[in-house]
């Protein structure tokens, strides 16, 4: 608990969650340009990017009564680039149940390790043609082996058993979604996969991948699991790009939804503590601080240009601005004067 009157809260940590240094520039873009008739393929990106995305959820198992899911926002940021063409990125949400996870790519787009909480998942080699290589017409069938290897903290009967991949690229499309128009490969793809649980999956999908960056524009996916016991569940997903960076061509559409979900961090100096609290959909920054003793409220927008206020016993503070810089994080100093001052940080869980 911080050991402090409510009038100097106020004053000592009114600078503790304003942003240093500058936002992204510019607002929501233009659609992004076509590329030329025979673009070059550049899947690594630049740090700095990010994709967006809304995901539609609807549960199609027989006899289902629950209410519809709500919809899903995910955003997709690079967090290392390699001199070798690897890369990493993080695919964080704005639902507080659903694990932050990371990615390891290969220069190929093929991902050779995934960390899901305490699981790591290995994969010796890509799981289907690389990215690079799309074109129309071509094809593949692959099967689930070499197997991926999981690290202590996974689950064992998720582990797949055995299965088999097929997917073709069937033609190119110029596709107009919330973050733009793009010329897009469409690839179809199906899966059946076993689990050492005894349980049986079919997936079927359609995605839309941009025909430089091999992003995914939109997919419209399906699967439907029979348990080791016969017990049928099923559901869809329809998945779309709503904002983007691409530094290296110069093109964006920035969105708010990019900073939705469940934040925590501290603050430390004259004073520490805690802070955890949410940025909605909309925009909208609720978190409360040093042990409930004050609160902050304000909104973001899709530049990343943050405004609040914070409160305490009742006591208005003063208002701040910043900007966050990243959609994973973001930090800075804060400062009342007199030698009280300290450092403070924010993690996108």
């Amino acid at each position: 608990m911080l050991l402090i009157r409510t009038p100097l809260l106020i004053a000592g940590i009114a600078g503790l969650l304003s942003a240093c240094g500058g936002g992204s520039a510019g607002t929501a873009g233009p659609s992004m340009p076509a590329p030329d008739a025979t673009p070059k393929v550049d899947l690594q990106p630049a740090m700095g990017d990010f994709y967006s995305y809304k995901e539609v959820y609807v549960n199609t198992s027989p006899g289902n009564t629950a209410p519809p899911a709500p919809l899903l926002w995910y955003v997709d940021i690079p967090t290392s680039v390699n001199g070798d063409g690897t890369w990493s990125e993080t695919s964080t949400n704005d639902d507080a149940y659903i694990r932050r996870a990371t990615s390891i790519l290969r220069a190929d787009g093929s991902t050779s390790s995934l960390i899901n909480g305490a699981c790591t998942t290995t994969y010796a080699s890509p799981t289907a043609t690389s990215l690079k290589d799309l074109a129309v017409g071509v094809s593949w069938t692959t099967a689930l082996a070499p197997a991926p290897t999981y690290s202590a903290g996974c689950t064992p009967s998720t582990y797949p058993t055995a299965g088999t991949r097929h997917g073709e690229v069937v033609a190119e499309e110029t596709l107009t979604v919330a973050a733009g128009t793009f010329k897009t490969l469409k690839v179809v793809s199906s899966a059946s996969t076993s689990y050492a649980s005894g349980n049986k999956t079919a997936t079927e999908s359609t995605i839309w991948r941009d025909s430089v960056t091999r992003r995914v524009v939109k997919e419209n996916y399906s699967s439907t699991s029979t348990t080791a016991q016969g017990k049928v569940s099923s559901y869809t997903a329809a998945i779309e790009l709503q904002g983007y960076a691409d530094a290296k061509r110069g093109r964006q559409s920035l969105n708010v939804e990019r900073f939705a979900g469940p934040w925590s961090g501290s603050y430390s100096g004259s004073y520490s503590g805690s802070c955890s609290g949410q940025i909605s959909t909309a925009g909208v920054l609720d978190a409360a601080c040093g042990g409930g003793q004050f609160s902050i409220h304000g909104s973001v927008d899709a530049r990343g240009q943050v405004t609040f206020s914070l409160s305490s016993g009742g006591v208005s503070g003063p208002v701040f601005s910043g900007s966050f810089e990243s959609p994973l994080t973001i930090n800075g100093t804060w400062s009342a004067g007199a030698g009280v001052s300290g450092n403070w940080t924010l993690n996108h869980l």
